[in-house]
């Protein structure tokens, strides 16, 4: 049976992109002032607080945040039975949401911000637990994404703030881990899995923050524009999305997108270069 697609209002910008609509990219963070040498480690982000029928938190920190959008019937339910429909297709994707969210909820036991410490550590970044001034703070969070009706994939991430008001630049950062799970494994981690997980998250922040410490305007200006198809940024929908080339190294290949810089698993990702 042929799977009708449903579009979440949150892939708006990339179906736009993919139609050719103009928009800019995430601009390359911008470099560290004089006297702020490394990152200020921020424990919460409002930008973390929103929730919805497809988002959700898995922890009371707030810190390992949930995205599902299976149920419903899709696109054609709405168009069919127009406003109910649309009430319908988010009514079971919010009943699926809660479900798995009751399932995961205080299951997977990582601290982001413990491990983006370690990797800091390891990597010689000299990470501040006092946010001001002019370093730019970071907010470590794991995201978890149902990529298929069976598998859930994740991937360390991290929120990037620099400067104060109307100019402040925000950034995402993302690091797709190896593994895949179903919801029970992840909520019934073993011992020597969990630390596993750790262990690849960590490497995952170590490699973020390694990307962001390289990122220059005029590198960005030499970046080649690519459409691109992730089931980690885009699950359920097949869309083609409209991105930058930053790098394509080894295993992974690193992705600027319009609200984030990606590195996604080379076996997970297909990209074509836009002629131009």
């Amino acid at each position: 049976m042929r799977r009708i697609r449903f579009i979440s209002l949150a892939w708006l910008p990339f179906v736009l992109a993919a139609c050719g609509t103009t928009a800019p990219l995430l601009q390359s963070a911008p470099p560290q002032q004089v006297g702020a040498p490394g990152y200020a480690l921020a424990t919460h982000s409002p930008r973390l607080e929103a929730t919805n029928h497809t988002t959700g938190h898995l922890n009371s920190d707030k810190t390992i945040l949930y995205f599902q959008n299976y149920g419903g019937g899709g696109a054609g339910l709405g168009l069919l039975l127009g406003p109910l429909g649309v009430a319908a297709n988010v009514s079971m994707i919010d009943s699926n949401t809660k479900k798995d969210i009751g399932l995961l909820g205080g299951k997977i036991d990582i601290n982001p911000g413990v491990l983006l410490t370690a990797a800091a550590q390891s990597s010689g970044v000299v990470l501040s637990e006092s946010v001001g001034g002019m370093a730019a703070s970071v907010t470590p969070y794991l995201y978890v994404s149902r990529v298929d009706e069976g598998q859930l994939q994740l991937a360390a991430a991290m929120l990037v703030a620099h400067g104060t008001g109307a100019g402040q630049w925000n950034g995402k950062y993302m690091y797709q881990l190896p593994q895949r799970f179903s919801a029970q494994e992840l909520a019934n981690l073993s011992v020597e899995s969990l630390a596993h997980l750790k262990a690849e998250a960590q490497k995952g922040y170590g490699a973020l923050l390694t990307q962001i410490r390289s990122e220059r305007q005029e590198r960005q200006s030499l970046e080649q524009k690519v459409f691109f198809k992730s089931d980690l940024l885009s699950p359920r929908n097949d869309l083609q999305m409209l991105g930058s080339l930053i790098s394509d190294e080894g295993s992974m290949v690193w992705l600027r997108t319009l609200d984030g810089v990606y590195g996604i698993h080379k076996s997970k990702v297909w990209f074509e270069i836009q002629k131009s």
